[in-house]
């Protein structure tokens, strides 16, 4: 088992929707940060990795199941773990619990490391993986089969300068923020994420826009987004109604 990381925050205003609960591309965001403090404290921030290795963590897959999201204000405890590495990939777990110690979100993902020079993957250092306690398997995280869409529709999305990161590509919040605002605003106030599958399937760097196909079938909803005719990205959604609406 690797080494875990706690944290104690509120819920922020800028975390949350207009239905007063969490925002998930937001918060996913957050906990990347969270992951990212941990690094600092074991001596391996983002800037260690790219002074040293001229190396940077990128999200391949999250898979996120919701018990319940929490509300503006409320106290959660946040965890994450290491778990494993292989030669290339890098299993993380994240949970989170609320005052009562309930589950409330529980996010396994995969990273792995990008070579900034050659914009490719690189294996993972033994002693960047001993730092976290991580052991090694050569399975890991079971990748989620996403589904080919056999009907969709088609919004495109206008790519900024701001949605470029310091690693010079898309940061992985907005994929989900494009995919989730494909289902319109009505869709989002009606409805709460219940489990959430997204794989990033190649990195968007500088381009004109984004081509989100969507096709929702019951309570699923499944994207798909483009760049210049490529995959870049994969999502599937599981919804419940939100009793609060």
């Amino acid at each position: 088992m690797g080494r875990v990381f706690q944290e104690q925050t509120r819920i922020r205003f800028e975390w949350v929707d207009k239905t007063g609960h969490l925002s998930l591309p937001r918060f996913i965001s957050y906990l990347l940060q969270f992951s990212g403090r941990q690094s600092q404290i074991l001596g391996l921030s983002d800037q260690d990795l790219a002074d040293r290795y001229g190396l940077a963590w990128i999200v391949v897959e999250h898979q996120v199941k919701v018990t319940r999201l929490p509300q503006l204000e409320e106290y959660v405890l946040l965890e994450t773990e290491f778990l494993s590495h292989n030669r290339i990939l890098c299993h993380r777990c994240f949970r989170v619990t609320d005052a009562a110690g309930e589950l409330l979100l529980e996010m396994q993902s995969v990273f792995a490391l990008l070579d900034l020079a050659k914009r490719k993957l690189s294996r993972v250092p033994e002693e960047v993986a001993e730092r976290y306690g991580s052991s090694f398997q050569k399975r890991g995280l079971l990748p989620y089969s996403f589904k080919k869409l056999e009907q969709s529709e088609e919004v495109t999305y206008p790519l900024y300068f701001f949605h470029i990161d310091r690693n010079g590509h898309v940061h992985n919040t907005h994929y989900l923020e494009w995919a989730m605002a494909s289902l319109g605003f009505d869709f989002l106030e009606q409805y709460q994420v219940e489990r959430l599958a997204i794989k990033y399937v190649r990195e968007i760097q500088k381009s004109g826009e984004v081509l989100v196909r969507t096709q929702v079938e019951d309570e699923c909803s499944r994207h798909e987004l483009y760049v210049e005719g490529d995959l870049r990205a994969q999502v599937e959604i599981e919804w419940r109604e939100n009793q609060d609406v």
